[in-house]
């Protein structure tokens, strides 16, 4: 008979394995608290979907065909490299995601300093 995990349970789970001083997975790992870099998968996502347009949806694609697309994109990211190494400038963000980011900044900023609670908070970062 299996045991029924219990809230009590669970919450000894998730505290020893993550949370506490000596947890199984020290919080470096996981929390993105005062991450300064991607916090999301958009990247990768961006990729994948250039990938798929490139072998046109195919699911099981021939291998040669499969190579050719992985050369296509080996090609599309050494042009972005080429010129982000020439003019030492990025491709410039979205505004939407420069200013999104400019207020979790702010938000992450006023908790800091106190100036903001938790409850404040949590509705505003979405």
């Amino acid at each position: 008979m299996k045991k029924r995990l219990d809230k009590h349970n669970f919450y000894d789970y998730v505290t020893n394995t993550w949370i506490d001083d000596d947890a199984l997975f020290d919080h470096v790992l996981w929390n993105y608290y005062d991450f300064k870099s991607l916090r999301t998968n958009n990247h990768l996502e961006g990729w994948h979907h250039r990938l798929n347009n490139d072998l046109n949806n195919v699911v099981h694609p021939h291998f040669y065909l499969f190579i050719r697309a992985i050369q296509n994109d080996y090609a599309y990211n050494s042009a972005i490299s080429s010129c982000h190494l020439a003019n030492g400038v990025l491709p410039p963000r979205k505004n939407l995601y420069v200013n999104r980011n400019a207020r979790l900044q702010n938000l992450e900023e006023r908790c800091k300093q106190q100036t903001l609670t938790l409850d404040e908070y949590q509705p505003k970062r979405r």
